[in-house]
């Protein structure tokens, strides 16, 4: 008599492997990397192909599930302050980094925007010692300048790509042919000729 197969309900409890594969996890999302610590022998493909298989299984989908809300929990980390930050890089402004006379402001006086926005910043520090001498008595005073002499930002292209992305606002244009097959035939013979 055949084995009736039973799928696991989301109560079922994980597998010691399972559970390790969930901790993994959630590191970074990874399911192949993830598969491989859980079981070691796995060799590249197969843990790409079942990892995926794990992560599609009830009970796993659902400790997961679970266990990314304890961490967004813990971390106060949620989906309008990632945004947020992707905004921040996406529309930083270079004027920001400058103060009244055109000068580069330091670290401390740019504004918290732009800081957040800086992929870099490069330093110069200047160290200087200055002796006096009174009364047969020589004090060193040592001071140390700094100088903003270089500020780099994330990439503004690719947080833009990642909002419009998000909100659903990057739509393919289609090709020219495309769009001219579309047309009426009279009126697509119009417009190459006018593009001719």
């Amino acid at each position: 008599m055949a084995r009736a197969h039973r799928t696991p309900s989301a109560e079922a409890p994980l597998t010691p492997a399972e559970q390790v594969f969930v901790e993994q996890y959630l590191v970074d999302l990874n399911g192949t990397r993830a598969y491989r610590v859980a079981f070691p022998g796995a060799a590249y493909g197969s843990a790409r192909a079942l990892a995926s298989k794990l992560v599609a299984k009830v009970n796993v989908a659902a400790e997961i599930r679970a266990a990314r809300a304890a961490q967004q929990r813990r971390t106060q980390i949620t989906a309008d302050k990632a945004l947020r930050e992707l905004a921040r890089v996406a529309f930083s402004d270079l004027i920001d980094l400058f103060d009244g006379e055109g000068r580069l402001r330091s670290a401390r006086e740019m504004p918290l925007d732009a800081r957040r926005a800086a992929a870099s910043v490069k330093v110069s520090r200047e160290r200087v010692a200055r002796r006096v001498t009174r009364r047969g008595k020589t004090t060193t005073t040592t001071t140390v300048r700094e100088c903003v002499i270089e500020v780099k930002f994330w990439d503004k292209v690719a947080a833009l790509e990642r909002l419009f992305r998000h909100l659903g606002l990057e739509t393919p244009i289609p090709p020219l042919e495309a769009l001219l097959r579309s047309l009426p035939p009279r009126m697509a013979a119009g417009v190459r000729a006018a593009l001719a």
